[in-house]
């Protein structure tokens, strides 16, 4: 039996839409935020991040909305938000 344990956060990707992404001006735009330690393991634990874009607005819950961006929590290691396009 071998058992692994999240460190501390050490990293933080984001993951683009594919090549394939619809780039019509209605469609939503999937992003994935994964958070993991420095050994690449998934951290499971409840994540605070800021969602911020140059242009669009997410689609999710700000949780603080007196702070600047969009607060939001990953769990479980990776979260998927919606990005809407300027329109």
């Amino acid at each position: 039996l071998t058992v692994i344990a999240p460190g501390d956060l050490g990293r933080i990707a984001i993951e683009l839409p594919s090549k394939s992404a619809v780039a019509d001006g209605k469609t939503p735009a999937r992003i994935v935020v994964k958070v993991a330690d420095e050994h690449g393991v998934p951290v499971t634990a409840r994540t605070p991040v800021t969602l911020e874009a140059s242009s669009g607005t997410w689609q999710a819950k700000d949780l603080d909305p007196t702070q600047p961006g969009v607060q939001v929590f990953v769990e479980g290691g990776h979260v998927e938000f919606c990005l809407i396009p300027p329109g």
